[in-house]
């Protein structure tokens, strides 16, 4: 298999990819979420940031929003996380 035909195979169509992140913050963690981001989009896959981690998880509703191309456009200058990150109490989770 040709190295050019990699990504031209995958297919995200009909799929969705919730992206978080929990624990303490490290650094490149925008870069990573913007890839992420990128690459689902790419191929064709609806993409959601899931604000707060897990917590945000849980909750749901209004920490769950889908994302564009646009909206990680300027996250990596960005310190810490654009998404927030925290854990749950374990009686939640």
């Amino acid at each position: 298999m040709s190295h050019k035909k990699l990504f031209e195979d995958l297919s995200g169509r009909g799929k969705a990819i919730g992206v978080l992140t929990s624990g303490g913050d490290a650094q490149g963690m925008n870069a990573a979420v913007r890839a992420v981001v990128r690459m689902g989009i790419y191929v064709e896959a609806k993409v959601y940031f899931i604000y707060e981690g897990y917590q945000g998880m849980v909750d749901g509703g209004e920490n769950i929003v889908e994302v564009t191309w646009e909206s990680v456009s300027s996250i990596l200058q960005v310190g810490g996380t654009v998404i927030g990150s925290a854990r749950c109490k374990l009686n939640r989770c």
